[in-house]
């Protein structure tokens, strides 16, 4: 294993443990060896529902707007927030971070409120993968070893580490 297949592996779990913590059907959680990419390591979440967008731009104050949104942008943001609290890194080379920014410009809040709210987000993501980041370890270790975890198996050890 290399640090890139690690950093990979933690990433994408922090990706399915908030997306789980969000309510939001999970099918699988991958990981694709280097070879496959050409280095380095990725992975990938399949979300079991539409990603098509939801909402039109615009209203900001659409409680139900935001409470589409903001799971969603949370989702995106916690590998983006392993990687510069785990890594030190702050590079987006998966589009994480853009993508966060493309939820939270649906929103179209005016100012830096786009700025602020999107800094509450992150750090509302980073509160969630302190309180389980203990089942983020295991499930990048598992799927360090398998490269595919169903969303059921990564649900079981999520409440596995919360009883825990």
């Amino acid at each position: 294993m290399t640090d890139s297949t690690a950093k990979a592996a933690l990433h994408e779990a922090a990706h399915s443990v908030v997306a789980l913590l969000e309510n939001i059907p999970l099918s699988a959680v991958t990981l694709s060896p280097a070879e496959v990419w050409a280095a380095p390591p990725k992975g990938w979440v399949n979300r079991a529902e539409a990603p098509a967008r939801r909402y039109l731009p615009g209203d900001a104050n659409d409680p139900e707007q935001r409470a589409w949104i903001a799971p969603r942008t949370r989702v995106a943001l916690a590998g983006v927030v392993v990687d510069a609290h785990v890594f030190a890194e702050v590079r987006d080379e998966c589009g994480d971070f853009e993508h966060a920014v493309q939820l939270v410009g649906e929103l179209d809040l005016a100012g830096d409120s786009a700025q602020l709210y999107l800094e509450r987000l992150q750090c509302q993501t980073s509160w969630m993968l302190a309180e389980h980041w203990a089942a983020v370890l295991a499930i990048a270790n598992l799927l360090i070893k398998r490269n595919t975890l169903s969303g059921g198996e990564v649900r079981s050890i999520l409440i596995a580490h919360r009883s825990g």
